[in-house]
């Protein structure tokens, strides 16, 4: 996803993304934070009590 499409998303409850690069690639998460001054996505990829971090360029939103 672009910066422009992040900013222009509404961002919910219940959204999923698919990480496209690096050792999480392939794999789909719950959004459980977004960072819009960095343009990055949190998701809870190791365990539930560390958020994850991904560049917005680095995610599809598979589920709204």
């Amino acid at each position: 996803m672009t910066q422009e499409e992040f900013k222009e998303q509404g961002w919910t409850v219940g959204m999923k993304v698919q990480i496209l690069s690096g050792c999480w690639e392939g794999n789909t998460f719950d959004v459980v934070s977004v960072d819009f001054d960095q343009f990055l996505i949190g998701v809870y990829a190791w365990s539930e009590e560390e958020i994850s971090w991904f560049r917005c360029e680095n995610c599809k939103i598979v589920e709204q």
